[in-house]
């Protein structure tokens, strides 16, 4: 359910995403406490992990999504408009389980995250690190492994 009004201009707005069963997302500000909600963007099973606001002002949550039959988590993106409209939500990953932790947007309108994956690599745990362009389409993938280490993961990523 959607619920959506004209957007005044702010001074500091916040984006939040709430740990439910599936994505629930709403921007805040102090003047006006919900300027909009949107609740239930993604699949089933989907606990938000990052946020990237894009230079055209849509923002994308990161989230670990599980995949039905086979139970397994996976990495979805879910851009949003400014005002709450839902624009696109994507998967990522392989046959393991996928998590992404963090995300930053790029300069030409994509994304990278960083996370976890058990689908690409050795067959253990490893740092997983994609891109995609602004519509979602997947740019590349890599997976890192540290030799001798039981399993590897990035926690975060920063456009520097």
């Amino acid at each position: 359910m959607l619920t959506r009004r004209k957007l005044p201009a702010l001074r500091c707005a916040f984006a939040v995403a709430l740990v439910t069963t599936s994505l629930s997302a709403s921007r805040l500000a102090a003047t006006d406490p919900s300027l909009w909600s949107l609740a239930g963007a993604g699949p089933v099973e989907e606990f938000p992990t990052g946020l990237a606001i894009g230079a055209d002002g849509n923002l994308a949550f990161a989230a670990i999504s599980q995949a039905a039959p086979q139970g397994l988590y996976h990495a979805t993106l879910t851009r949003i408009d400014p005002f709450g409209q839902l624009l696109w939500a994507k998967s990522y990953g392989g046959s393991g389980t996928d998590w992404p932790e963090s995300i930053v947007a790029t300069p030409g309108g994509g994304f990278v995250v960083a996370g976890s994956t058990s689908s690409f690599g050795l067959g253990q745990p490893s740092g997983w690190v994609f891109a995609t362009d602004a519509a979602g389409a997947l740019l590349w993938q890599k997976a890192y492994t540290v030799a001798g280490a039981v399993g590897s993961r990035f926690d975060d990523i920063w456009r520097l």
